[in-house]
């Protein structure tokens, strides 16, 4: 016999879920991928032996890896991946006829889908041998080609594909021109398809639709509501005014709620008639959030992405088996660590991790998974990055994705962590650290949220550093000064204490090194010290003012 493994994979992953325009959209793409990954495991078992991941864990609430490896002989090898690339096509077209319900776009529809899922899947001798080839094969995909029309209207979640399902905005007679003559569209107050599915005014092609609607091909463990960007940056309030929150949504009974409604902002008629809301309801909703302004509501939430380092050659020089086993205990973990009001986790199967956070206990949170659950063979590299709630969620996945792959795993020995954030205002700041740094982080701003002292040295070093460069002792002697004007009088001690951990933070920083730099990016540790030190203060001033 001719015994080796068999590589199999479904894709595209990034690609297909950062095409979002919700974070319910988000949540479907990720669900799917892994529903469809979990379908190929289940046909491949039944005649090979699983390596990685070793079990299905979806009974577990986690999610199955889109990668998977195999014990595999050569002669097997090809019809068993055929066998299970088919029983994924099969479900796919389930699917999509349970979504696409109108005969006259399923043609178009189909035509759209043509490309997804994209499957993979190799063969070799050895693990790292079909690694090899399993990559060689992504690379050589020949994909179907798509006739566009560039004049049609794009999609309004992905702009790439053309707009087949439309709704139109109150009192819009004609339908957009540029709209195909063979889209769908809805009427402003057609309720065939909800206002949460197709906001007025909006155009999806037929691969975001799909995502859009997957609540209606029941799929088993399917969250049929996952909540918005707002309702995560307001958990932590919602938990401690339960009882406010509850009769304020109760203004709005019978219409599909969305937590920016919390927002005095959002009151307003444009707002109410571009998702469809009703004007009478206007003025008693006004009314009813005079009684959330004594509350901060904050405006920021965070996303964590999280990947292990070097997973590949772990997979491929160590035990197979004990690696699946400590990485479903760590996706297990993530699952029961990251609930409401912490937040929601997204994808966390494998290695990776993908999940919002609240930002009231984001940073307590990311440290707690990787301290207490991540498998002690490897490191965990992550980004945590922060962003306005209005802010466009395929831009802030975004920005996630490239700071992980760019930032975090870029510094010396991987193993850090990257904190950007994206101020409503467009300004963004990027800090990165090491893990053993995020204590310290968390202790500074401990303080600082205490009221104990305030963020005025920070932004007098800050100032102070735009000037000059400071060596090692100065900068303790300054920071000495002004953290003592930061702090009242007979706090003596605690100024002692925040200075204490200011330095030691600092020295960990000014060890930091990127593994490698171009000459248009050169990185500077002291820069990236006042980076951090510019995002804590942020940090402050959101969760103790809500701004």
């Amino acid at each position: 016999m001719n015994k080796g493994y068999l590589i199999f994979s479904i894709g595209p992953v990034q690609d297909f879920i950062a095409k979002a325009r919700k974070a319910q959209d988000f949540y479907n793409g990720s669900f799917l991928l892994s529903y469809l990954s979990s379908v190929a495991w289940d046909k491949l078992q039944e005649s090979l032996t699983p390596v990685y991941p070793k079990e299905n864990p979806k009974g577990k609430g986690a999610s199955i890896p889109n990668v998977m490896l195999f014990e595999a002989d050569k002669k097997d090898a090809e019809s068993e991946a055929t066998r299970a690339e088919r029983a994924v096509m099969q479900e796919c077209n389930r699917i999509k006829n349970e979504i696409f319900q109108s005969p006259a776009v399923l043609e178009k529809a189909e035509e759209q889908l043509a490309n997804f899922p994209e499957i993979y899947w190799a063969w070799g001798k050895e693990k790292d041998e079909v690694q090899r080839f399993h990559a060689a094969a992504k690379r050589a995909r020949i994909f179907s080609q798509i006739e566009r029309d560039r004049r049609s209207q794009k999609c309004s979640t992905c702009g790439q594909m053309e707009a087949i399902f439309y709704r139109k905005k109150k009192g819009e007679r004609k339908t957009p021109r540029l709209l195909s003559p063979e889209a769908e569209v809805f009427e402003y107050d057609d309720q065939s398809i909800p206002l949460k599915f197709l906001s007025p005014g909006e155009a999806l092609c037929a691969v975001c639709f799909e995502k859009r609607l997957l609540e209606r091909a029941n799929l088993p463990n399917f969250k049929k509501e996952f909540p918005s960007t707002a309702e995560i940056a307001l958990m932590n309030v919602e938990k401690a005014n339960s009882d406010l929150f509850k009769k304020y949504k109760g203004v709005f009974k019978g219409v599909h709620f969305d937590y920016q409604l919390f927002y005095k902002e959002n009151l307003t008629e444009k707002y109410f008639e571009a998702e469809g809301l009703p004007l009478e309801i206007l003025k008693k909703a006004g009314e009813a959030q005079k009684k959330l302004e004594d509350l901060k509501l904050p405006r920021y939430y965070a996303v964590f992405l999280a990947d292990g380092d070097n997973m590949g050659k772990h997979i491929a020089e160590g035990d197979a088996e004990e690696i699946s086993s400590e990485l479903l205990k760590f996706a297990a973990s993530v699952k029961d660590r990251i609930t409401f009001p912490a937040g929601r986790w997204i994808y966390a199967g494998g290695d990776d991790v993908l999940a919002f956070l609240n930002l009231s206990n984001a940073l307590e949170k990311i440290e707690e998974v990787r301290r207490l659950a991540f498998p002690k063979f490897s490191t965990l590299s992550a980004a945590l990055v922060i962003a306005h709630y209005k802010a466009p969620l395929s831009e802030v996945l975004r920005h996630g994705r490239e700071t992980l792959k760019n930032s975090a795993k870029n510094v010396e020995e991987k193993a850090a962590l990257a904190i950007e954030v994206l101020r409503h205002s467009g300004e963004r700041t990027l800090s990165l650290l090491k893990w053993d740094a995020l204590e310290n982080v968390l202790s500074l701003l401990k303080f600082l949220l205490s009221g104990e002292v305030t963020t005025n040295f920070i932004y007098s070093l800050k100032e102070l550093h735009r000037e000059v460069t400071l060596l090692e002792e100065q900068f303790s002697a300054l920071s000495t000064a002004y953290i003592g004007r930061s702090i009242p009088v007979g706090k003596e001690k605690t100024a002692e204490e925040v200075h204490r951990i200011l330095m030691e933070l600092y020295s960990k920083m000014v060890k930091l090194r990127k593994r490698k730099e171009n000459e248009e990016d050169k990185f500077d540790p002291i820069d990236n010290f006042f980076q951090l030190l510019d995002n804590i203060a942020f940090l402050r001033r959101e969760l103790k003012e809500g701004k």
